[in-house]
């Protein structure tokens, strides 16, 4: 039987069904970018014991912390800010933040308003060389 490292999602899942103190997108990187080798050099074979192991090392390490997010007492792995105090707030896996999108450059906003004519589909020369002129705008 071969290994097949798991996706993030079936990460976040087994975290989430057993209540896991480790931040599943932490984990899911560190693994994948040692191409899910061990810190000791040995290839990884249960990526779901490894996964109770820092668990355990968390709690070992006092890194079990409450979700601050109203009476939810599941333990909260992702930092999303801190009190007035600079002590961190904590959210668990069901209260993740959700990432923050990138504002869009006002110029192509007008663009992005268009609505063709006829087609759905743009293949106007005038619109092609505007999006051509706002990505060499963007992209330098």
């Amino acid at each position: 039987m071969t290994f097949q490292p798991p996706t993030i999602e079936e990460v976040e899942a087994y975290v989430r069904e057993k209540n896991l103190t480790v931040d599943p997108q932490w984990f899911w990187d560190f693994f994948e970018a040692g191409d899910w080798i061990d810190t000791r050099g040995n290839p990884v074979k249960s990526w779901k014991q490894k996964l109770w192991t820092h668990h355990r090392m968390n709690l070992e390490r006092g890194g079990s912390h409450k979700c601050s997010f109203g009476y939810c007492k599941k333990p909260g792995v992702y930092i999303v800010g801190k009190d007035r105090d600079g002590h961190p707030y904590y959210y668990c896996i069901d209260h993740k933040p959700k990432p923050k999108l990138l504002p869009l450059p006002a110029e192509v906003i007008p663009i992005m308003k268009q609505v063709p004519d006829k087609d759905t589909r743009s293949t106007s020369d005038e619109v092609n060389k505007q999006i051509e002129k706002l990505a060499k705008k963007v992209h330098g």
